[in-house]
């Protein structure tokens, strides 16, 4: 059922992307484009050129890598210098745009150990799909 979305296209020399792969390409994809209708602009500057998704906790964390509350619009400059050199600084950004509770949370969920299965990024693929396809009623209303 899901798979036909996945489809696998072998391009010469590359070697073929395993499913897995592909399904976390595909949700990079879609949150990338929900965070950059959400925020539109650098968070830290308000620039609106060289715009990157920044997350507080890497990327290589996939029980946080699609959370809304792990990701901000920056300017790439912003992103690459002072996320990435000042610490304590970012630290008290993310607290300020997201609140304690919440930053909280977050914390909680980046250090829980378990694997994620692939019926976990497919269930993450399903629910980022929906909040693509409605996006303005999604972050309008507060859902």
């Amino acid at each position: 059922m899901h798979r036909t979305y996945f489809k696998s296209h072998s391009r010469k020399g590359k070697k073929e992307k395993t499913e897995r792969q592909r399904v976390i390409k595909a949700n990079d994809d879609l949150f990338r484009t929900i965070i950059h209708y959400r925020d539109k602009v650098c968070q830290k500057t308000g620039k609106v050129t060289n715009l990157q998704v920044a997350h507080y906790y890497s990327r290589k964390n996939l029980r946080t890598r699609w959370d809304l509350d792990n990701a901000c619009i920056l300017n790439g400059g912003v992103h690459s210098y002072w996320a990435h050199t000042n610490y304590e600084q970012f630290r008290e950004f993310w607290i300020k745009r997201i609140g304690k509770d919440r930053f909280e949370m977050l914390r909680i969920r980046a250090k829980y150990v378990a694997p994620v299965k692939l019926k976990d990024l497919y269930h993450t693929y399903y629910w980022l799909k929906q909040i693509t396809e409605n996006l303005e009623t999604y972050f309008n209303k507060g859902v």
